[in-house]
């Protein structure tokens, strides 16, 4: 299995109460997005350095981790949404945490082996079309979010070559005009 991160670098917009300084998730730097109210959302896309999973790789997972805080005891959360190959947007739903944005922790939804129950292609993930949306939800206390990043792990596909041969006849010790009948190869 191989993995590549990447963080969210841009920002596609909001819903009618938008976080506070948006492109503040970009990076870990102790500057966080906030917001106040409840279920209002941030939509991000991995553009700038964008996903680079070759063609035929087979997705075996991806995690997205945000460093958060709330400023509040209660039980606030946050959704991870991520729109799968098929459009469709699948989610988990995170835990609050108290603290201020410099001492926010990471919490990673997803896993290696977790697929979100969605569909995923290697050229959707490497699309502008690859978002990450993130809510609040709960009461009216401040959610805060310093970083968001994706892991996609995945394991590389048949490239149709074996050492550069690319004559499934040569690799098989047969003449190319026997190859349809070797069992299994078309």
């Amino acid at each position: 299995m191989v993995s590549q991160t990447r963080s969210v670098d841009n920002y596609l917009g909001t819903g009618a109460n938008p976080w506070t300084n948006p492109t503040n998730a970009y990076t870990n730097n102790n500057t966080c997005i906030t917001v106040t109210v409840a279920n209002s959302e941030a939509r991000y896309g991995i553009t700038g350095t964008p996903f680079t999973i070759p063609v035929g790789a087979i997705i075996g997972g991806i995690q997205v981790r945000t460093k958060r805080g709330f400023a509040s005891s209660t039980a606030d959360t946050y959704r991870i949404r991520i729109k799968d190959s098929l459009a469709a947007f699948k989610q988990k739903d995170g835990t609050g945490f108290i603290a201020i944005c410099a001492d926010g922790v990471y919490e990673t939804l997803g896993g290696v082996g977790d697929l979100w129950g969605g569909t995923w292609t290697p050229a959707h993930i490497n699309s502008a079309n690859f978002e990450v949306h993130i809510t609040k939800l709960g009461g009216n206390w401040e959610a805060r979010v310093d970083h968001i990043e994706v892991i996609v792990t995945y394991t590389e596909g048949w490239s149709g070559k074996v050492n550069g041969v690319t004559n499934p006849a040569k690799i098989m010790g047969v003449a190319k005009a026997d190859i349809a009948k070797v069992s299994g190869v078309a």
